[in-house]
């Protein structure tokens, strides 16, 4: 059906350019008005046609750009043909202004290639991906042609006159301009057929790119018989309205062949289309119909006005008022009712897995909290292992009939002391890094309390407001406790201070009639590493011990 009517358009526009050309051939019209009859019979024939074919361009091509330039190329062909009427018919020959609408008859000439080379270069190209735009530069040459046609009289390079410029229909001779103008146009035509012949990637579109080409060769071969044999009959077609044909000729076989998407065949598209659908006027008479549509009665197509009707399962009928009639189209929800109980399926594996990581990471954490109680816990054993065996044994020697039962007592709270306050004092290092210095106050106070109560005379002084290194305090408290298990039993009293002095811990502890000294390389490489220094010395039965760590505390 498409071919057909394709076909029909052909020979109508056959039958057109040769009645004008045969209305152009009856020159010997006496009466006035019958010649401008003639006359106006052939422009309008001539730019009927090519309107007629532009507005179908307008609605079959989508492409914005494509179409811009076509649609320019239609205006250069009206031009053309208007200035001919002018030149031929209008004017007088031999008065100038014939000349200059000989003149401007070569603008057409030029440009008309030109456009239809720009309008090759977007074919297969997006809206918004123009052509380099180096392209652009084509305008120049071509402008400058036109320019130098159309001031021919002063230079006379493209038409040169002999007789004289008053005599330019009698005798002229090309130029070496007119000859360049015939060689650009030559080139933008091939450069035209070559964009063609690049654009045709499609295997179905290539295989049909020589219907643009026949039109070209059409061209040639008219030009050549009209040049070589002007009498063989083939100029009874003029040659700007043949130019004219062949180059819509030229688009409207690529738009036939698939080289430029155009917006046409509706109704086998339709026919084709894969939804279940309709188009049905005012009385819900079906007009089209697509392959996969159901034949339903009127009566059940007028009930979608109120609201979609379900004919089986999950297929639903629904329509829409379009200009003229109704669009209706078949609706199944089987696929979407599918995926939607997979998707609940699938939304209730994932919240159980969700549950069971949620479960799982809680069960995790549990144990990741009880690994590091435990680990807390052991550190905690192993710091102060020592002392507990030492508080063990001393638990069970002890008894009632023991004379020095209160002395026993108070190194038992001592030790027992020492051993609260340094687990204590591991625990808040497991949050934190540093620590009130109270807390080493804290430790040491309770400690000597309980010297006190079995016996020792005690005294202790701190002048410490910074927070202090978790370690170095541990590190002070050992040191503490330390010297005073080797002073006991004999320990008589015990002076001990805390400050803490440009960021850095000092303890200073004496003691009198130790029962045995505390070593001087004691906690040697743990002071060391802190960057520290310990001393020890003794005088007259009485002992110095001196603790400093240069990164025990940061001032407040």
């Amino acid at each position: 059906m498409a071919k057909r009517r394709v076909l029909w358009h052909v020979l109508l526009a056959v039958a057109l350019l040769l009645l004008a050309s045969w209305l152009r051939a009856m020159r010997d019209v006496e009466l006035p008005l019958l010649e401008a009859a003639r006359l106006t019979a052939i422009f309008g024939i001539y730019c009927g046609a090519i309107l007629a074919w532009g507005v179908s361009l307008r609605r079959r091509i989508m492409h914005r750009q494509l179409q811009r330039y076509l649609q320019i190329s239609i205006a250069a062909m009206l031009f053309w043909l208007f200035v001919l009427t002018l030149k031929n018919n209008v004017f007088v020959p031999g008065l100038p202004v014939s000349r200059f609408c000989w003149y401007l008859f070569y603008i057409g000439l030029i440009l008309l290639p030109l456009l239809n080379l720009f309008s090759a270069l977007w074919i297969g190209r997006e809206e918004d991906r123009p052509p380099d735009r180096r392209y652009r530069l084509l305008w120049l040459p071509s402008l400058a042609l036109i320019a130098g046609t159309l001031t021919n009289d002063l230079h006379q390079l493209a038409f040169r006159f002999p007789g004289g410029v008053e005599n330019w229909r009698d005798a002229y001779i090309h130029g070496p301009l007119y000859y360049i103008d015939v060689a650009w146009i030559t080139f933008l035509i091939l450069a035209m057929l070559f964009t063609l012949f690049r654009r045709s990637r499609i295997p179905e579109v290539r295989r049909r790119i020589w219907q643009p080409v026949v039109f070209l060769l059409i061209g040639v071969v008219y030009m050549v018989f009209c040049i070589a044999f002007p009498s063989s009959g083939v100029g009874f077609i003029e040659t700007t309205a043949m130019f004219c044909a062949l180059d819509v000729g030229v688009w409207e076989s690529c738009i036939q062949t698939g080289l430029i998407p155009s917006n046409a065949a509706y109704r086998e598209l339709f026919a084709a289309s894969t939804i279940g659908a309709q188009i049905a006027d005012r009385d819900y008479v079906v007009r089209y119909s697509s392959d996969r549509a159901r034949p339903l009665s009127a009566a059940t197509l007028r009930q979608t006005e109120s609201a979609p009707v379900l004919l089986e399962g999950s297929t639903y009928l629904r329509s829409m008022d379009i200009s003229g009639g109704h669009a209706l189209w078949l609706d199944d929800k089987s696929t979407m009712d599918r995926l939607l109980t997979r998707l609940r399926e699938t939304q209730d594996r994932l919240a159980e897995n969700n549950d069971l990581l949620q479960a799982e990471l809680a069960l995790k954490k549990s144990r990741a909290q009880v690994d590091a109680q435990n680990r807390l816990y052991d550190q905690v054993e192993r710091e102060i292992r020592p002392q507990l065996q030492t508080l063990e044994e001393k638990l069970q020697t002890l008894s009632p009939e023991d004379e020095d039962l209160r002395q026993s007592l108070g190194e038992v709270c001592v030790i027992g002391a020492y051993a609260k306050r340094r687990a204590n004092l591991t625990l808040l290092g497991e949050n934190t890094a540093d620590l009130s210095a109270s807390e080493l106050e804290l430790c040491i106070r309770e400690s000597v309390d309980y010297l006190s109560v079995s016996g020792v005379a005690c005294s202790f002084s701190r002048s410490a407001e910074d927070r202090l290194d978790t370690e170095d305090a541990k590190l002070a408290y050992d040191l503490f406790e330390a010297a005073v298990e080797a002073a006991l039993p004999t320990l008589s009293s015990l002076l001990a201070d805390l400050q803490t002095k440009d960021g850095t811990l000092i303890l200073k502890l004496a003691y009198e009639d130790p029962a045995a000294s505390l070593p001087e390389d004691w906690a040697r490489e743990q002071i060391a590493r802190r960057g520290g220094a310990l001393t020890v010395t003794e005088e007259e039965r009485t002992r110095y011990v001196s603790l400093r760590l240069p990164g025990g505390g940061t001032p407040s």
